[in-house]
């Protein structure tokens, strides 16, 4: 994580350079058209990438296998987008299709992963040891299994210690059913049980009350999670164990 984090710091993605610069030349290459669009998509994407790396850097969460995971297709498809910026060689279509890219999928998951990692430091913070160093907080890898039947649009989790929800972990984003959404959670190893609350489109609601993490190892955990229309069941797994 920290050589892949060193990279965003390094590359010199302010694209700016490849706006207009005026309106003597006769003609456009098609192919080129949208390239300001593209390249401040592209920046879109990249301030979000950073903050992301900034906040992963100055957290324990850097060497966090799930953000690893999660950073390495964006980082590639970045990379590849902005040589293709700088070479300005693009197949007509090409350019409309990495805006579409950056729009649907790209923009989205940093947004996702941003608001999943803030929400982990809060929590961090807020579960920080006392002066007496008890409950060693770690960041704990989680997968949830969505077999309820219905596709998810809400997701919250929290300690069932603490009262009130957390942020949507979500985001904007649609867990389909049979899909898996990758979480990590700041974890109290003297707090193992912890509760969750899933809302799909029409806004109808499940919730999982003393999901536990006892039996699992510091890899992490798999949570499924079932639904047969009137009883809702957490199985939870553990990850490497």
């Amino acid at each position: 994580m920290k050589k892949l984090l060193a990279l965003v710091l390094v590359l010199a993605m302010a694209l700016t350079c490849f706006a207009a610069c005026g309106s003597s030349e006769p003609e456009v290459d098609p192919a080129l058209v949208n390239l300001p669009t593209l390249v401040d998509k592209f920046n879109e994407a990249n301030t979000i990438y950073n903050e992301i790396a900034d906040m992963a850097n100055n957290s324990d969460l850097v060497n966090d296998p799930e953000v690893v995971e999660a950073f390495t297709p964006i980082t590639e498809f970045m990379e590849g987008a902005k040589a293709l910026i700088e070479a300005g060689e693009f197949e007509e279509g090409e350019v409309d299709t990495y805006i579409e890219e950056l729009d649907t999928v790209i923009i989205p998951e940093l947004e996702a992963l941003k608001a999943n990692l803030a929400d982990v430091i809060a929590q961090m913070e807020t579960s920080a040891p006392d002066s007496q160093g008890e409950g060693d907080v770690i960041a704990f890898p989680v997968e949830i299994v969505n077999n309820t039947g219905a596709d998810l649009t809400k997701m919250y989790m929290t300690a069932s210690n603490i009262e009130d929800w957390t942020e949507d972990l979500l985001n904007g984003q649609v867990l389909t059913d049979g899909s898996t959404a990758m979480l990590t959670l700041a974890l109290d190893p003297s707090v193992l049980e912890w509760d969750l609350r899933v809302e799909d489109a029409e806004g109808s609601s499940i919730e999982f009350y003393a999901i536990s993490f006892a039996e699992c190892t510091t890899d992490g955990g798999s949570v499924v999670l079932e639904f047969d229309g009137t009883n809702a069941t957490a199985t939870v797994y553990s990850i490497g164990g």
